[in-house]
């Protein structure tokens, strides 16, 4: 008795299927448009013992999301470590940014940092062309 009504349930399921098939069209899908690239700008900043980094994203309007990203280093330099979400912000409505970093602490040498923007329907994913360190003397 169950097998005769999952018997009949598939043909069901598959008698609608072939109905929906035969009265839906064929119709060419649009490409998608192309999503625009965005430019990130990074500089670094100093007021006494405080380090800051600044920058625009590019276009957008509004505040815009962004990431920054941090990669702790043990020696000065060739670090092998990857990068690691730090910090999460948005910018100005001009798409300006700015936020305060800190230096390497314990046993590190150096800290690198870098923005990153997310892909949007819009925009493409970006990611700073240059990195912002700060190392111990």
């Amino acid at each position: 008795m169950r097998i005769t009504r999952l018997v009949a349930g598939l043909a069901s399921l598959l008698l609608a299927l072939s109905i929906s098939l035969v009265f839906t069209s064929p119709s060419t899908a649009a490409p998608a448009p192309a999503k625009e690239a965005r430019t990130v700008e990074l500089k670094g900043d100093q007021d006494g013992q405080k380090f800051f980094i600044k920058g625009r994203i590019t276009p957008g309007s509004g505040p815009i999301k962004y990431i920054v990203e941090r990669k702790v280093c043990q020696r000065d330099t060739n670090c092998k470590n990857s990068y690691k979400t730090w910090a999460k912000a948005k910018t100005n409505d001009a798409g300006r940014y700015t936020k305060r970093v800190y230096g390497p602490q314990g046993g590190a040498q150096r800290v690198y940092y870098r923005v990153k923007v997310r892909a949007t329907e819009r925009y493409k994913a970006a990611v700073s062309p240059n990195a912002i360190y700060i190392y111990k003397l």
